[in-house]
């Protein structure tokens, strides 16, 4: 009996190892015959970041996208050749193209926009054949770099303006400069771990004159603060060695982000773009102080007195005094906002969002031709 049982197993096995062996043939046949397929996104490549035109032949130009990579045309943008996608990143702040030698371009990675979305780079690359060959040429840490300079009359000499991370603090932001074309790198101007360089101009007429805009900025998984008292405009005319940081005729207080130019016939003048408001370096009393004035404007609005910490209900009628905690309902507009921004933190992108400052109070925030603003006050 023992033997009998013995070679039904075995003929059971045999059985089943054949017919394993027929489904995973008849399984392979079946992938064989599938292909994958791109289901997106539809827009490869994301945000433009920057644009390079080749002067003396401006049918020829270059594309940095966000996440798409470098792309070139020769025929005023009818067609295009993408020139990085053997690179490790796709993510682009700057391109520049050196007009003395067209074919000498420098290409900086990790977009400096602020979107949760903004990918980030591994440093600075360099293309000495017109972009069909790369090099890297280091500044890895720096994240996001958002503007390059050559020297239009030594191609070693190269200044770079690194953001720096997004998302946290690191060193590695500032302007960098390379006199021998990026074998070495120095940083020559630094603020702080939390402030970068987001802008740079060279007047044309005196390569030694450079302007960088320095910006401040944090995001975090639950809000953006862009600007603070790192932020601000700097000047060298000796070519990097030594900064003076312009206030006269700028706007007082903490700035946000700065684009600046300088103007190709007259290097004495200069176009700067400033993100700038009202706001005072200042803590809790300060923040009070501005609520206290909106409640001038908020006594019109019914009010709704609630139990600390727990979530405000609907509101109903009441009169204009403020509880241990109340619910206001206001309309402002945006330059009313901006005088209060201290406590105001306006949200991006058009989104409801909300942030908590000083532990004593929460804004929510909905862009439209008014700001829509629920405080709550604990």
């Amino acid at each position: 009996m023992k033997v009998i049982h013995i070679l039904l197993l075995t003929t059971v096995l045999g059985t089943v190892s054949v017919a394993d062996a027929r489904a995973q043939a008849d399984l392979e046949t079946t992938v064989s015959h599938l292909q994958f397929r791109s289901i997106g996104p539809a827009r490869m490549g994301g945000r433009i970041a920057d644009l390079a035109v080749v002067e003396a032949k401006p049918q020829v130009f270059y594309v940095g996208t966000a996440s798409g990579g470098v792309w070139k045309t020769v025929n005023h943008g009818t067609s295009w050749t993408p020139l990085f996608d053997d690179q490790p990143t796709g993510s682009i702040g700057d391109v520049t193209v050196h007009q003395a030698n067209p074919n000498l371009i420098w290409v900086g990675t990790g977009e400096p926009q602020n979107r949760q979305s903004s990918p980030w780079g591994d440093g600075v690359y360099k293309s000495t054949d017109a972009g069909n060959t790369w090099t890297h040429m280091g500044l890895d840490e720096t994240k996001h770099i958002a503007r390059i300079l050559i020297h239009p009359r030594d191609p070693d000499i190269v200044y770079v303006a690194a953001v720096g991370d997004l998302w946290g603090p690191n060193e590695e932001r500032g302007v960098y400069r390379t006199r021998d074309g990026g074998q070495t790198w120095e940083n020559i101007l630094f603020i702080d771990e939390h402030t970068g360089a987001i802008d740079m101009g060279m007047d044309p007429g005196d390569p030694n004159t450079i302007f960088a805009a320095m910006y401040q900025r944090r995001r975090t998984g639950w809000g953006f603060n862009g600007g603070g008292p790192g932020s601000g405009l700097y000047r060298s005319t000796d070519a990097g060695e030594n900064w003076i940081e312009l206030t006269e005729g700028l706007p007082e207080g903490d700035k946000g982000r700065i684009g600046i130019d300088v103007f190709r016939q007259d290097g004495n003048v200069v176009y700067a773009l400033v993100e700038a408001d009202a706001r005072r370096a200042g803590g809790v009393a300060e923040d009070a102080a501005a609520a206290a004035e909106l409640r001038a404007v908020a006594c019109s609005v019914p009010l709704t007195a609630v139990t600390p910490g727990r979530r405000c209900p609907t509101r109903t009628r009441g009169r204009c005094t403020i509880p241990k905690c109340a619910l206001i309902r206001v309309t402002l507009t945006a330059s009313m906002c901006s005088e209060a921004r201290s406590w105001c933190q306006m949200m991006p992108g058009g989104h409801f969002g909300a942030t908590v400052l000083h532990k004593s109070m929460s804004i929510t925030t909905h862009y439209g031709s008014t700001l829509t603003i629920l405080i709550i006050l604990f």
